[in-house]
This record gives C-alpha cells, structure tokens and sequence, in this order.
C-alpha cells in the first residue's frame, strides 16, 4: 500500500468517526416552569400553526414563547387545585380545529406536508395542547 491509500484510508477514517461522533440535537428544552418543560419542537409546532392561520408579526416566536410561560403557570396551579377536563371534551375540541387547520391548508395530506407529520402524530400533539389550553 503507497504513502497515498494509507493518507486516504487514514482520512475517510477520521471523517467518518467525526460525522459519527457528532452529537446532534433532536429537541431542546427552551423553558422550565414547576413540572412542565417547553421544548424546542412545541414552539415551532405552535409557530406552523399560527402561520396555517395566516398569523405573522415580527416577534411571533417570542409572543408563543411568553403565552406558554403563562399556560403553564397556569397549568401548574390547575394540577394544584385538582382541576380535570373530560376526554371526550378534548377529542370534540380536537375534532373541530383538526377540521379548521384541513379547511385552511386544503387536505389531509397537504397538513401532513405543512407539518411534515402523519395525521396520527398531528393528532397527538394537538390533543395534549388542546387539553393543556382547557385546562387553563
């Protein structure tokens, strides 16, 4: 083997355990308040729906971050108090904004696109929001 194929085999090696090696960040934990964590993905989910809406300020990012501060103040003394909101209130609720957001981007499959979501996860993540606002 000549000085060269060693040089390469050599490089390909330490690019390949540096790409490896990399840690990569999948979700973040941007806030803290009592028991809740606000991550990262919550934020941005709550940024491609407002923008599903129509809704774009300058400082929309930062008005969703400080109204889920306030939720989950919110949420956090709910859980103190005992408070308690029936499922079948929050698949109603959840039945009629997955119906609102369809109506809005167009279909079924254009929301999994816009999302970048099956129906199944959107549906799960919007039911613990939906839940959460009931609750506050």
């Amino acid at each position: 083997m000549n000085s060269r194929n060693i040089f390469f085999a050599l490089f390909l090696t330490v690019v390949s355990f540096n790409t490896w090696a990399q840690p990569q960040v999948i979700d973040k934990v941007i806030a803290i308040v009592g028991d809740y964590t606000i991550l990262q993905s919550d934020l941005e989910n709550q940024y491609l729906q407002y923008r599903a809406q129509g809704v774009n300020f300058p400082d929309l990012r930062c008005f969703i971050l400080k109204d889920f501060l306030e939720q989950k103040l919110l949420l956090n003394q709910a859980k103190i108090d005992s408070i308690e909101i029936s499922e079948s209130s929050v698949d109603m609720q959840l039945e009629q904004r997955l119906r609102f957001f369809i109506s809005q981007i167009g279909s079924e499959e254009e929301m999994e696109e816009y999302f970048g979501k099956s129906m199944l996860q959107i549906k799960e993540d919007l039911r613990e929001v939906l839940r959460d606002q009931m609750i506050t």
